[in-house]
């Protein structure tokens, strides 16, 4: 678990360095030395060149990510989780992740989206991760009403027909009374 986080810290290091020096360069700057007290880039600085149109933007983005995406694998390793890039195919480790956290829904196959197991175990720990589901469980009434008890919100991913339905539309209210409270 420590060489996990480890290599992650260091790919995100890696990535941070990358990224200042292509903007650097795109400036036309020459990379400087910084002092090991000064930190990253400040969110003023970084909005401004944002904001200047100076940048290349897939270059940006490609930096952003890569640097995300180590402080996730990070994070997820000192809570003792897959990788939160690394898909899930296996039910019993889908059942395992959508416990934990709804949102990881959205890592798993297409065949453990449409499996109601599993959708049902994520709409419970947050009802949200209906919008990952598939469209037909999207559909299916009691799948529905378990997001939107525990979310109101969750109504926006159902199907149309259920977004229009009495019970769901309660039952969407209910839970963002419960969720304000």
């Amino acid at each position: 678990m420590a060489a996990i986080v480890a290599s992650s810290e260091a790919a995100e290091a890696a990535a941070v360095a990358q990224g200042e020096a292509a903007l650097e360069a795109q400036l036309g700057k020459a990379p400087q030395a910084k002092p090991p007290h000064v930190g990253r880039m400040d969110l003023a600085a970084l909005r401004e060149l944002v904001d200047s149109d100076e940048l290349e933007s897939d270059e940006t983005t490609q930096w952003v990510q890569a640097r995300d995406a180590a402080r996730r694998a990070r994070a997820d390793a000192e809570r003792g989780e897959a990788p939160a890039g690394e898909p899930l195919d296996d039910k019993a480790a889908a059942l395992e992740a959508v416990k934990r956290d709804g949102l990881a829904l959205a890592r798993a196959s297409e065949d453990l989206r449409a499996d109601a197991d599993v959708v049902a175990a994520a709409v419970a720990q947050n009802g949200l991760a209906l919008a990952h589901a598939s469209e037909a469980l999207r559909a299916t009434k009691d799948v529905v009403l378990a997001a939107v008890k525990r979310d109101g919100m969750a109504i926006h991913a159902a199907s149309l027909e259920l977004q229009a339905d009495y019970d769901v539309i309660l039952a969407g209210v209910d839970g963002l009374r419960s969720e304000n409270t």
